[in-house]
């Protein structure tokens, strides 16, 4: 039987080898009391020995006793540390809990170990050590292989390179896990760096970052969950492709201070998308604002992650009560504004907020410059924002006002009715050809005519395209811009990204086509560039601002894309909402197509439900006002129901 100086003997030879190995390979990275390389039957005798031991702990074997505690953390599920701990170490008082702590202090100073951090490790000053150096405990592993799969199509390689790139994008992205991995998500060094190494599989590369066989072992019980290994698996073949077409990665040491504010990206734009609708040909037109999802944002500035889960939210423009927090954690939402914002409203305030948090939100979250506004009207029947106020002839605009428009404008200009206080509406139904009067009108509210240049997305369809110079792609897209002449030019120049391309159109009025590669996660400008025939100088240029975002996970009826759009308020009711008549529904889609809405009541965690009841009569748009009328009729005052 081992004594445990011979454990300590053989512990500290093999931390001091790795600890070297790291420095030498890697840099000041942190090892972990886990990396013990211990297989199951010496983990199992170094326990017996250990708690033979326990009567009297001796400082003397601090490695024994951490890797105990350690191992006991790694099957910890968030209920009670010590009583497990106490109940397998029957000689162990519990008055020596201060020494397992003195353990990991001189792992800590000796090797290099992990230092836990955050309020989490404030509270539990003791058993953050064992947890925070068992990695990865079995309860959040599956959680991390969601996350890990969540974010997939959104690694760039800088991420994959930077463990504390890889850590606050996966922390931005675990606002809806459990509290132990919201705790574990406040330390992105030490999320990125376990999931880094989970994502790699290059032996080498992941072995700087974790002891290939700690790592093996986190991975074979991952895979010993059906759903954990699906996840994984499917994150790993993501990043292995990109990989693959990049040339592979190796992990970079972490940088602070000046030098890494001279690495970090350019700073994110974000910025909401108000949208027009109305319900029949000659209806009032509604203002909508959809606010995006601000994940990018947690990303940069995780502090923002608390304020936006805890704190209630006002948006500008209207009148009801606060949004409840986490709210914007839902990712992109609607709200229909009851009045145009003033000028230098924020458009999101949180209520309690700091300074810090209100200035991060605004700083990247504001409303275009007035006092006009021009929204396209689509096949769709939206108006939709265009941030380039340029016109099309023949097409059809809406133009928003703070007040009257010039008299210029207003002699060809129809108004239209706005359901929104404190703003003017006009129609523009401008002519195929325009004339001085309409060139006159249009550049009074500043508007600007386009050339003849036609500038499109081709190949895979953009997630948005506002048809002017907007258009949002996903990270697993491969964009393509197509561009046509109605006249004679010399060639196209495209530059992006710092990439400039060149193309000829092989006859008059040919199509050119421009493919943009390595475009990550955010906004790009662009720059399309049209030469004379001669060549000798650019006749005309256009401006694309193109933004490339992740995909979203499709909830029914959830995306403003699909087919059938619902708009509920609040976005996840109680059912004493529902009851009461504090929760509104609206249902937009193909006009005059039938809908079925179906209540369904279960019993708390029950597969089949308890009672279900249709709404048949029900036809799109499907207003507000219908649904309640429909809800008191057919739910609210139906026998069963109240019975169920």
């Amino acid at each position: 039987m081992s004594t445990l100086d011979e454990w300590q003997d053989r512990l500290a030879a093999h931390y001091s080898g790795l600890r070297a190995r790291r420095l030498f390979r890697f840099g000041d990275r942190p090892l972990f009391v886990l990396e013990h390389g211990l297989n199951l039957e010496e983990r199992e005798q170094l326990a017996a020995d250990v708690r033979a031991a326990a009567a009297a702990p001796s400082i003397r074997h601090p490695l024994p006793w951490a890797v105990y505690a350690a191992e006991v953390g790694y099957r910890y599920s968030g209920d009670e540390y010590w009583q497990t701990f106490e109940s397998e170490t029957p000689l162990f008082y519990s008055a020596d809990r201060p020494f397992i702590r003195r353990c990991f202090y001189q792992f800590r100073d000796k090797f290099g170990g992990a230092v836990p951090s955050g309020r989490w490790a404030r509270h539990f000053s003791i058993i953050c050590w064992p947890i925070t150096h068992a990695i990865l405990p079995k309860d959040l592993q599956q959680q991390l292989a969601q996350v890990l799969y969540q974010v997939r199509n959104v690694l760039q390689t800088r991420d994959l390179a930077s463990p504390m790139d890889l850590g606050r994008l996966i922390s931005s992205r675990s606002s809806r896990s459990s509290a132990r991995f919201r705790n574990l998500a406040a330390e992105p060094l030490l999320l990125g760096q376990i999931s880094a190494a989970l994502l790699l599989d290059d032996e080498e590369a992941a072995g700087l970052l974790i002891l290939r066989s700690t790592l093996d072992r986190i991975t074979a019980d991952l895979d010993r969950e059906r759903r954990a290994r699906s996840w994984l698996r499917g994150a790993r073949e993501s990043v292995r492709d990109r990989l693959n077409v990049r040339g592979g990665i190796t992990p970079q040491v972490e940088r602070t201070g000046p030098d890494r504010a001279a690495e970090d990206p350019p700073r994110l734009r974000i910025r909401p998308q108000v949208l027009l609708r109305r319900t029949g040909r000659n209806a009032p037109w509604d203002v909508r604002l959809e606010i995006p999802d601000l994940s990018e944002l947690t990303q940069r500035t995780p502090d923002l992650i608390e304020t936006l889960a805890s704190r209630r939210c006002r948006v500008a423009g209207t009148k009801g009560t606060p949004k409840p927090g986490g709210w914007l954690l839902y990712g992109s939402q609607q709200v229909r504004w009851d009045y145009w914002p003033a000028p230098g409203e924020p458009l999101v305030s949180f209520d309690g907020a700091d300074s810090a948090a209100d200035h991060a939100i605004t700083s990247h979250f504001a409303l275009s410059d007035g006092p006009y506004w021009l929204f396209k009207v689509g096949k769709d029947g939206l108006a939709r924002e265009l941030s380039m106020r340029r016109v099309r002839p023949g097409t059809k605009y809406v133009l928003i006002a703070r007040e009257s428009a010039p008299r210029a404008a207003s002699r060809l200009f129809e108004e239209v009715q706005l359901n929104c206080e404190g703003a003017v509406g006009y129609g523009l139904d401008v002519p195929a050809s325009i004339d001085a009067d309409w060139r006159q009108a249009l550049a009074a509210c500043q508007l600007a005519i386009t050339t003849s240049i036609e500038i499109r997305p081709a190949g895979p369809t953009p997630a948005l395209w506002d048809g002017e110079g907007h258009v949002e792609w996903l990270t697993s897209d491969r964009p393509v811009i197509g561009v046509r002449a109605d006249h004679e030019v010399g060639a196209y120049a495209l530059t992006c990204g710092g990439v400039r391309s060149e193309a000829r159109p092989e006859a008059l009025g040919a199509p050119v086509f421009f493919c943009l590669r390595g475009l990550e996660e955010g906004s790009h400008d662009a720059l399309l560039t049209v030469s004379d025939p001669v060549g000798e100088r650019a006749a005309e240029a256009v401006a694309l601002e193109i933004r490339m975002r992740p995909p979203r996970v499709w909830r029914p009826g959830g995306h403003q894309q699909s087919a059938m759009l619902v708009v509920t308020d609040p976005y996840d009711p109680t059912l004493e909402q529902l009851w009461e008549g504090r929760f509104s529904m609206e249902v937009h889609g193909p006009r005059g197509h039938p809908i079925e809405l179906t209540l369904a009541l279960f019993e708390r965690g029950g597969a089949a439900p308890r009672h279900s009841e249709t709404i048949k009569r029900l036809h799109i748009p499907c207003s507000s006002e219908q649904w309640s009328e429909a809800f008191q009729t057919y739910i609210s005052a139906n026998r069963r129901v109240q019975n169920a």
